[in-house]
């Protein structure tokens, strides 16, 4: 997992490199949105399967404000993990070395990923809602 999404944090990284002012603010809300969305997802789940709760009924009185308070933090310990490990300097040493000849880079086109992240997001958030 942490390959796919060292991979996934490379090529935006490549993608707005040439597009925009300061590409890793750009990388890190597109990783962030990605992991959180999967991170929600699978907490709901794990509730749902292990527990058998909903985070809806954790507060009869406000149930959107639990659902609220959790998204907020997987959001904002996502958001700290991925601007902690993703610098510039990782991406462009580490990153760069170990990927830049990878048989993906030309097969896989850039657009992909710019169209799969935001659909991946809702993918997630409604499994999760519907879960949860």
């Amino acid at each position: 997992m942490r390959k796919i999404i060292d991979y996934i944090v490379y090529r935006l990284y490549n993608i707005y490199l040439h597009k925009e002012p300061a590409p890793l603010a750009s990388v890190t809300a597109f990783t962030t949105i990605l992991l959180s969305a999967f991170c929600v997802f699978l907490g709901i789940l794990f509730l749902r399967v292990c527990f058998n709760v909903s985070i809806r009924e954790m507060n009869s009185n406000a149930p959107y404000i639990s659902v609220g308070i959790y998204v907020f933090s997987v959001f904002a310990i996502v958001y700290w993990r991925v601007k902690r490990k993703y610098t510039e300097e990782y991406i462009s040493k580490e990153l760069e070395q170990k990927f830049k000849g990878s048989k993906y880079n030309k097969s896989v086109q850039s657009w992909v990923f710019l169209v799969t992240i935001p659909i991946l997001f809702l993918a997630f958030m409604i499994m999760a809602s519907i879960i949860g």
